[in-house]
């Protein structure tokens, strides 16, 4: 995928938490429009403590996955909030673990 940024949008960039419908409609949306869409997925800090990292970060694709059958211009970024502006940052295996989104994508 080139991606320039006169065709690229990040959509439910998780500073501003999400509301993962809203998300996918924007997503959908700027696909439609023809734009190249990097989609933002993770959990805040009280989810990951409380064990649910996975099922927040599934939810949030499952949203996406629900709207668009072609992935070829879609990328999942999994960007945590607890991450973000906090000088914490999430190792490799934590990310790596993160993404339950292979089942979605044929």
């Amino acid at each position: 995928m080139i991606l320039s940024p006169t065709n690229l949008l990040f959509v439910g960039t998780t500073k501003f938490c999400f509301v993962n419908q809203l998300v996918a409609d924007k997503t959908k949306h700027a696909l439609e429009s023809g734009l190249k869409v990097i989609a933002c997925i993770g959990e805040t800090l009280a989810e990951r403590e409380a064990g649910q990292t996975e099922a927040v970060v599934f939810r949030q694709t499952q949203a996406i996955a629900a709207k668009i059958i072609d992935w070829t211009n879609v990328v999942l970024a999994y960007e945590p909030v607890w991450a973000i502006g906090t000088g914490k940052t999430a190792s490799p295996e934590q990310a790596s673990r993160e993404f339950v989104c292979s089942e979605f994508i044929t």
